[in-house]
C-alpha cells in the first residue's frame, strides 16, 4: 500500500495549522488587551474615588469659610457707623468760590 500525499493536501493542512495559530495569537492578544483595560479601569476607579472624597472634603472646608448674610449686614452696618463717626469729627469746609479779581 502506497500512501501518496499531494501538494494540495500539504498546502491545505498548512493553511489549517496557520489559521489555528493566527486564531490562538489573536485570542491571546485580545485577552491581554482586555486584562489591561480591566486593570486600567480599576486604577482609574480608585483614583476617581479618591478625588471624589477630596472634593467632598473641599466642599465642607469651603462652606465653613462662608460669611452669612446676617453677619455681613451687621459688619457693614458697623463699618458705616464708624465712617459716619469719623466724618462727623472732620467736617468738610464749605465750598466758597474764590473772589473774582476783576
Amino acid at each position: 500500500m502506497k500512501i501518496t500525499i499531494s501538494l494540495a493536501q500539504i498546502g491545505a493542512t498548512a493553511l489549517v495549522v496557520l489559521n489555528i495559530l493566527l486564531v490562538a495569537l489573536g485570542g491571546w492578544l485580545l485577552n491581554r488587551i482586555w486584562e489591561n483595560t480591566i486593570e486600567f479601569r480599576n486604577e482609574t476607579d480608585g483614583e476617581l474615588k479618591k478625588l471624589r472624597s477630596e472634593l467632598a472634603q473641599f466642599r465642607v472646608d469651603l462652606s465653613s469659610g462662608y460669611v452669612t448674610q446676617e453677619s455681613f449686614n451687621d459688619y457693614r452696618a458697623q463699618v458705616t457707623e464708624s465712617i459716619r463717626y469719623i466724618d462727623s469729627k472732620f467736617p468738610l469746609p464749605s465750598h466758597n468760590p474764590p473772589p473774582s479779581s476783576q
